[in-house]
């Protein structure tokens, strides 16, 4: 009965431990993609979610929002700038870059983001330059990996919540 009791109790904290940390996951991944759609985004969320993306593009000793650029992101996106152009200060800002990445030209990235990090007080992680192919293909498949990884904890955790319910 003691062995039960304590491991109902392990799979209860590991349960626990995997929900929060996948839960601050989805908060970090999810938020920027759910506030671009909703209405009335504030500007300084639209210009995160900018900055987030060039971290895919750019060299910085530090990043710290991480976004797999999609052309459905890139989309999404404009789609928001068009609905609230008139309420973004920056927003000749937003559609130049915004533009020219949907074209596929991030040549931009480094200045984007700078000007962004900058507008933010940035001390730390200031872009230096673009990525090569080999370092963002490294970038995004780690990003893809991190996904995999929580999705499959995620799956274990309900299997292992599904088998204690079932006993």
């Amino acid at each position: 009965m003691k062995k039960v009791i304590i491991g109902i109790l392990s799979v209860g904290i590991i349960a626990a431990g995997i929900f929060v940390g996948l839960e601050y996951y989805k908060k970090d991944q999810m938020k920027s993609s759910l506030q671009t759609v909703e209405e009335n985004t504030p500007e300084w969320v639209f210009k995160q979610e900018i900055h987030a993306m060039t971290h895919q593009k750019v060299y910085a000793s530090d990043k710290w929002d991480e976004v797999v650029v999609t052309e459905e992101l890139i989309d999404a996106m404009l789609q928001k700038l068009d609905e609230q152009k008139e309420d973004f200060k920056n927003a000749s800002f937003y559609d130049e870059t915004l533009t020219a990445w949907k074209r596929g030209d991030f040549s931009n990235a480094v200045e984007v983001h700078n000007e962004i990090w900058a507008s933010q007080n940035g001390t730390i992680g200031k872009a230096t330059r673009l990525l090569t192919a080999e370092e963002e293909k490294q970038y995004v498949d780690r990003l893809l990996d991190q996904q995999r990884k929580r999705e499959e904890r995620q799956r274990n955790l309900h299997n292992m919540l599904n088998e204690t319910n079932n006993e």
